[in-house]
């Protein structure tokens, strides 16, 4: 149905919309310059077939089967079968930075975000991979302009189905994920991750402010911005937690697991939830739904934060913060709805009534 339909087309917007104003965290990989472009996918497949084999000690079975293609050009992902081994199938995330886009920031930006998410599986994951599944790195690998991950397949490991929309046990599945990855992370320091999570966020978004100019949330946009980075508990964020980034068990109450961390960072944990409630019920749902859901998250980050050893005193504190912000995250990501896809944010009647009562 159109008004369930997901958040992907506005995560993997052409990133033709980034201009020379974008503030980019710092760039760590190599310069990339403009040169002729040449055939490379045969030797490419070859090294890519190697290095798994290698990685996994097993011989692969031939084709691999595409499960999707990356946005933009940047490349696809597979999986690939071996032949003797444990586990029996992998994940291979394999990413072709585009050519002759070297001096693009928005390429920068797409760059820059890759790696992000290798810092994450890398050094971050492990964190709360208990609690908050998400596949595990296998192996990773820079060649040239390609980067490879490697990484667990999260259907084979029990997490083979695709959540829908509009079923509560669906809902209460991703807020109790979330609820797990921000405990897991409540107060940790994003070195190497974006320094703010999310891809709508105000500073990544200087072309969809200007379009809005005039409308009341233009001059709103900077002190939304202001009160989400200031708040005192920070933790990280997924940044895309939307349905099409999760998987589930199968069966009655069934947990997830989240792939896709491009955007990782730090943030308020409410910056995903309104965004993930955004993306799981129907936009007529949202003023009557949400104060349950919200209750429904927050009961579940005061048990994950219990089980850590946190007090009544600490929970409380983050919890009436976090309370605080949600209308604010809410009115953030419809600040960037309206200046990327106006038609779009006009179903979003919840946050039109917010900002008619909102005040600063």
């Amino acid at each position: 149905m159109e008004e369930l339909r997901s958040r992907r087309e506005l995560s993997e917007s052409p990133e033709a919309t980034w201009r020379n104003s974008i503030q980019l965290p710092p760039f760590e990989g190599p310069t990339y310059r403009p040169h002729v472009a040449r055939s490379r996918s045969r030797h490419t497949s070859s090294a890519l077939v190697s290095f798994v084999e290698e990685a996994l000690g097993a011989p692969l079975t031939h084709p691999p089967e595409t499960v999707t293609t990356l946005w933009a050009g940047y490349g696809r992902i597979l999986r690939y079968h071996t032949r003797e081994a444990t586990p029996r199938s992998v994940i291979v995330k394999q990413i072709r930075f585009p050519e002759a886009r070297a001096l693009d920031l928005g390429h920068q930006r797409k760059v820059r975000s890759y790696a992000v998410e290798r810092t994450f599986y890398e050094k971050f994951a492990q964190f709360s991979r208990e609690r908050a599944r998400v596949p595990e790195l296998l192996a990773a690998s820079r060649q040239g302009e390609e980067l490879w991950l490697v990484l667990e397949d999260i259907d084979a490991a029990g997490f083979p189905g695709r959540p829908r929309a509009g079923r509560a046990d669906v809902t209460r599945a991703g807020l109790e994920w979330l609820a797990a990855f921000h405990a897991a992370h409540l107060g940790r320091t994003p070195s190497g991750l974006w320094e703010e999570g999310s891809y709508w966020h105000l500073g990544t978004r200087p072309d969809e402010h200007r379009s809005i100019n005039g409308h009341p949330l233009h001059e709103l946009a900077p002190e939304l911005d202001r009160r989400l980075r200031r708040a005192r508990h920070r933790t990280l964020v997924h940044g895309d937690p939307k349905l099409e980034n999760f998987c589930s068990e199968v069966g009655p109450s069934p947990r997830f697991a989240a792939v896709d961390f491009q955007y990782v960072g730090g943030g308020v944990g409410v910056r995903d939830v309104v965004y993930f409630i955004g993306s799981a019920i129907s936009p007529a749902r949202v003023e009557a739904d949400l104060p349950r859901l919200l209750c429904d998250y927050f009961r579940a980050l005061e048990r994950e934060l219990r089980a850590q050893g946190a007090t009544n005193a600490e929970m409380s504190e983050v919890e009436a913060e976090w309370r605080e912000l949600a209308p604010v995250a809410w009115l953030d990501f419809y600040r960037f709805t309206l200046g990327w896809s106006p038609a779009w944010a006009q179903s979003d009647l919840y946050a039109q009534k917010l900002l008619r009562q909102f005040s600063l």
